[in-house]
């Protein structure tokens, strides 16, 4: 009866309700493959677990939802995969979904200095603990917002920055990157 509303229902709430309570492999395979409406496959797809259908859909869905999802149910070894998704793919929401999956600490350094999406580059801070990295962000990055957030990075590893952390509190062009490096000063000063 499931299968029945999930593939022959026309509200496609309906089906997204009838498709929820499946738990057929197959036909949750071919309702995220085929079904029309994006929140219905999305359903479906949310809880498939075929890694070749997840790969598929992750890339070639027309969905950014769906996309996104695919990526999150993907296991650790598509790191490529991955890759090509943080890179390439138009949504901002699917890129910070293989974002943070990924595990190449250069691309992520990559990926906070060149992606346009700044809930993008969040999720690659919040990836990476390469203080080499950080230091170089926190020092050179043209915005603002990017040196102030890899500053606080540097301090919430308990990286010794010390020394950097003073430059920037006394030559940043901007007020809240220098307020932000000072807080970082006194706040290791409180544990000293």
């Amino acid at each position: 009866l499931l299968a029945e509303i999930a593939f022959s229902e026309k509200n496609p709430d309906v089906r997204s309700k009838g498709d929820s309570r499946l738990t057929d492999k197959q036909l949750l395979s071919q309702i995220g493959l085929e079904e029309k409406h994006g929140e219905v496959r999305n359903n479906a797809v949310a809880r498939l677990v075929d890694q070749d259908i997840l790969q598929l859909l992750a890339v070639h869905d027309p969905s950014d939802q769906v996309r996104s999802t695919a990526v999150g149910n993907l296991n650790n070894d598509h790191q490529s995969l991955f890759v090509q998704i943080a890179t390439k793919d138009p949504s901002y929401l699917v890129r910070r979904n293989a974002v943070a999956r990924l595990n190449d600490v250069q691309l992520l350094g990559q990926i906070i200095e060149q992606d346009p999406s700044y809930s993008v580059q969040q999720n690659a801070f919040a990836r990476l603990a390469e203080r080499t990295i950080l230091r170089k962000i926190a020092n050179k990055d043209p915005r603002w917002y990017i040196r102030k957030t890899a500053i606080f990075r540097l301090n919430s590893r308990r990286m010794k920055s010390q020394d950097l952390f003073v430059k920037i509190a006394q030559t940043d062009p901007d007020q809240d990157v220098r307020q932000q490096a000072l807080q970082q000063i006194l706040d290791s000063e409180k544990v000293v």
